[in-house]
């Protein structure tokens, strides 16, 4: 049976989140957070290329880092 690939995402998202509690820092979450975006809009039809799907979630991920965890530290 194939997974579908929005799958694949999402699964690294909630691996990545889960990873966080093993790592502190509060930096991996960031990335899980990111590519549970990217899977959910793969999901939802907005995204089908695989270089969006990459650009996405880099800039989602850098932006999280950036702003986000400045003002949750």
């Amino acid at each position: 049976m194939d997974m579908p690939e929005y799958s694949y995402w999402i699964i690294a998202g909630l691996a990545l989140m889960i990873a966080e509690f093993a790592v502190s820092g509060l930096v991996v979450i960031f990335f899980g957070i990111a590519a549970l975006l990217v899977g959910s809009l793969k999901f939802l039809g907005l995204i089908d290329d695989t270089t969006w799907e990459l650009t996405i979630f880099a800039v989602t991920s850098l932006l999280l880092l950036v702003f986000v965890r400045r003002v949750l530290n």
